[in-house]
């Protein structure tokens, strides 16, 4: 009877156990089966073409949201796939945080070797531009950093322009004659590019690496997109309209800056997302996008006051 008993036990602890672990099995597959996927298309297209340049797809895990976006590439160009492209995505991170430091400390020459070749050729041949209101500007705007976080000066790195924040697609150049419009529009609502110049259209020949970076809409702007074009022996480099010249470089630049600074009140209490809101007003500035977007001010009524 007892042996009875002890083997009967020993069976059901057993059964416990089995429908314990398949309990535990599928609480562990819990996140997997409930990751929900969300697509979402995002059409950036001029008038005559309507070409889908890229779609994004975010994905919402068991561990929080996370974005991820997939670059279709224009006409002419084609996607690069191979084990040197992580580090190319880290070296274009890098060159974008430097141009955004360079322009916060107004290192203007600095700043312009950040630039595509041909934009470097242009502007060295112009000086008309003053860069006085610009140093003052970032004086300002260093000051109210130092007063709204307690630290000396913004430093935004290549880690503060992650995946989740700044998407980038790398491609060559197969045929340049089919590439009608590069540098790409910075915004859906620009109509800022103009059709590529002679320099510009010699500089992308075949076989010539070029990325296009996407930044996601955030604070009350607009999403944004970033041309850039690789250069021998390494280096990538922003690529901006063949139009622009020194002069309205400088004062974009100041204008988005003032921006930021005049409404410092409505940053961010994260520090790491006020550098990424710089990151995207600097990066405006250089494509000469206007500052005043029209849903800035619905931004700044939600966001947090900065500490201090």
């Amino acid at each position: 009877m007892v042996t009875r008993f002890k083997k009967a036990t020993t069976f059901l602890i057993s059964v416990g156990l089995a429908l314990g672990s398949v309990a535990y099995a599928q609480e562990q597959q819990k996140p997997m089966d409930q990751k929900e996927q969300k697509q979402e298309k995002v059409l950036k297209s001029d008038t005559e073409s309507g070409v889908l340049i890229y779609e994004r797809q975010v994905l919402a895990t068991g561990d929080g949201t996370r974005l991820e976006t997939t670059i279709k590439l224009p006409e002419g160009i084609a996607p690069k796939e191979d084990a040197r492209i992580p580090a190319a995505e880290e070296a274009i991170r890098n060159v974008i945080s430097t141009a955004v430091d360079a322009a916060l400390a107004g290192d203007t020459d600095k700043l312009i070797e950040q630039l595509s070749g041909p934009d470097r050729e242009r502007f060295e041949s112009q000086t008309d531009a003053d860069w006085n209101p610009l140093t003052k500007t970032t004086g300002f705007l260093n000051k109210t950093w130092k007063e709204s976080y307690g630290l000396a000066t913004a430093n935004v790195t290549k880690d503060d322009l992650s995946a989740t924040y700044m998407a980038v697609r790398i491609g060559e150049i197969e045929d340049g004659e089919k590439l009608t419009e590069w540098p790409l529009e910075p915004t859906p609502t620009t109509n800022l590019m103009q059709k590529k110049g002679a320099g510009t259209a010699d500089y992308m020949e075949p076989g010539r690496d070029v990325a296009v970076v996407v930044l996601p809409s955030a604070n009350g702007l607009p999403e944004l997109t970033v041309s850039m074009t690789h250069e021998a022996p390494d280096f990538w480099k922003i690529d901006v309209p063949d139009d622009m010249t020194l002069k309205a470089l400088q004062e974009s630049l100041t204008l988005h800056l003032n921006h930021l600074n005049e409404n410092a009140r409505s940053w961010p209490a994260d520090e790491d997302e006020t550098e990424r809101l710089i990151t995207r007003h600097v990066l405006m500035g250089i494509y000469g996008v206007d500052a005043e977007m029209d849903d800035v001010e619905e931004a700044q009524s939600t966001t947090p006051e900065p500490r201090g």
